[in-house]
């Protein structure tokens, strides 16, 4: 159980806009950042959701999977500092870094039970670096195609220099008034008007740009820390997968065994969603659906191990 007390809030959490989707929230989380983030459902006795994007990624991503989760529960999805509508650029993002700044941005929510963790992509690897350090804080973990916490299975990764310089590159273009172009849609179908709009925002925007590369300059001390603190035994787990089939040439095969034996270690599963890729496990309505339905079904054994226990 981890005995770190939780942060007082720096000052007030500003409400932003009230819609259909949640109430949106501009939160302090200290060193003049303060994160954006959107609260929807109904608090009850079960845990809170708490979303986490992958690198770069912004809330709105993750719209499909929350609203649907939040007809049973309270779930909360935000912008990691310098992202999307967040205000301030951050000095480090490594997850520690990270780790630090959930803490206040969940006291500054007064959401102090702990929650089910959900990752997606490098999200999953900050979700796993705050599940072990934080573990008393986190009633469960869900991985959605994680990043590895080890270097030799990432995909590309000798091309995060150049993606770097590039999003730095895009950031000046950005601040002379050039903003990037979207394409129409990333998964062959238009997006939901609200995700279009809030990732026309953050391409437009120099300081998510910025934002976006620090994560990338970082993931080397980010893996350095999930490596260094692994889970504690009696986490529980859930991973979901893209589907590991899709590359014919098994290229994702030992990827694939690595997440088996990390679903293994904790007494989890590892599932891989049939026809899903990495993106469109958010973003296609049949694949959010599932990996929705899958979620709550691990809400439902957390609560009925919590009863029994």
């Amino acid at each position: 159980m981890d005995s770190r007390p939780w942060r007082s809030p720096p000052s007030m959490t500003r409400p932003i806009a009230a819609s259909s989707g949640g109430l949106d929230l501009l939160c302090p989380v200290g060193d003049g950042l303060q994160l954006a983030c959107t609260v929807r459902g109904a608090a009850d006795e079960s845990p809170c959701f708490v979303l986490e994007s992958g690198a770069g990624g912004i809330a709105a991503a993750w719209d499909h999977i929350a609203n649907a989760l939040a007809g049973t529960a309270k779930v909360i999805s935000y912008d990691r500092a310098g992202l999307g509508d967040s205000l301030g650029l951050p000095v480090r993002q490594d997850a520690e870094a990270g780790a630090q700044r959930l803490d206040a941005l969940l006291a500054s929510l007064r959401q102090t039970r702990p929650c089910i963790l959900v990752g997606h992509s490098l999200g999953g690897l900050l979700a796993q670096y705050y599940a072990a350090t934080r573990s008393g804080r986190v009633a469960g973990l869900a991985l959605i195609d994680p990043t590895p916490a080890a270097p030799s299975l990432l995909a590309g990764r000798r091309l995060l220099g150049t993606y770097r310089l590039l999003l730095r590159g895009l950031a000046v273009l950005t601040r002379l008034g050039l903003r990037a172009a979207l394409p129409k849609s990333a998964t062959g179908r238009t997006p939901p008007p609200a995700l279009v709009q809030a990732a026309r925002r953050a391409a437009g925007n120099p300081q998510h740009l910025r934002a976006f590369a620090g994560e990338l300059a970082a993931l080397d001390a980010t893996q350095g820390q999930v490596r260094a603190h692994p889970l504690p035994a009696s986490m529980p787990i859930l991973i979901l997968c893209a589907d590991h089939r899709l590359d014919p040439d098994g290229g994702d095969s030992e990827l694939w065994r690595h997440r088996l034996a990390l679903a293994d270690d904790q007494g989890g599963q590892c599932l891989s969603i049939a026809g899903a890729s990495h993106l469109s496990l958010l973003l296609e309505p049949e694949h959010a659906h599932q990996v929705s339905q899958h979620l709550r079904t691990f809400a439902t054994l957390l609560a009925g191990a919590a009863r029994s226990g």
